[in-house]
């Protein structure tokens, strides 16, 4: 596997764990927020599906960095 590729991926990948890690701090101050909040549980509907599409596209986003480097490491085996 080559190096520099290596790095680029575990680097995209660290960072999308970040983002991930990001996301699910603000979906626990969104949960608080409507079990203790002093307004109506609704009032947080649109954080609660705001940080929801957020954590999808994450997951999209991981999905794809990690079928291109299997793709890549299959390319290199196909190679040898």
């Amino acid at each position: 596997m080559n190096t520099d590729h290596a790095t680029n991926f575990l680097f995209a990948v660290e960072q999308l764990q970040f983002r991930f890690s990001c996301g699910v701090n603000a979906l626990g101050a969104i949960h608080t927020a409507m079990e203790e909040g002093s307004s109506s549980p609704e009032c947080y509907l649109d954080g609660l599906f705001g940080i929801y599409r957020h954590l999808c596209d994450l997951s999209d986003e991981l999905e794809k960095n990690i079928y291109a480097e299997l793709q890549s490491v299959r390319d290199e085996k196909e190679k040898k």
